[in-house]
This record gives C-alpha cells, sequence and structure tokens, in this order.
C-alpha cells in the first residue's frame, strides 16, 4: 500500500484525527496530508461531516449517561 493510500485508508476509517495525528501514523508530513487531501478533493470538515451524517441514518446514538461518566 502506498503512503497516499494508507492516508486515505486512515481518514476514511477514522476523519476525526487531526492532520497531525494522521501524519504521524503514517509517516507524513501534516502538510502532505492535506495535500493528498485536496488533490483528492477532499476536506477533513467535509468527511466528518459525512461520517456524522452516515452515522446518525444507522442508528449510531450516543450514551449521555456513558459519555458524562467517561474521560472525555
Amino acid at each position: 500500500m502506498t503512503k497516499k493510500e494508507r492516508i486515505l485508508d486512515l481518514i476514511s476509517k477514522n476523519p476525526y484525527l487531526s492532520l497531525d495525528e494522521i501524519g504521524e501514523q503514517t509517516d507524513s508530513s501534516s502538510n502532505y496530508v492535506r495535500t493528498i487531501l485536496a488533490g483528492e478533493g477532499l476536506t477533513l470538515t467535509k468527511l466528518r461531516k459525512f461520517y456524522g451524517k452516515k452515522a446518525a441514518e444507522q442508528g449510531f446514538r450516543i450514551d449521555l449517561e456513558e459519555f458524562r461518566k467517561g474521560d472525555n
């Protein structure tokens, strides 16, 4: 898998990672990650909105009691 493929795969699994976190996990700079996203016509903001919408459509709900008890 190429570095670009690893970046896109990671983002598709967790778009809530920061550019720095994605870079660290793929051994890339945050600028390179941003370049890959731009080249694909993607932004983390758009991906996060899409991800959240899909989760809601599939019935995902946050357990607020569990959230309050956790270290969030």
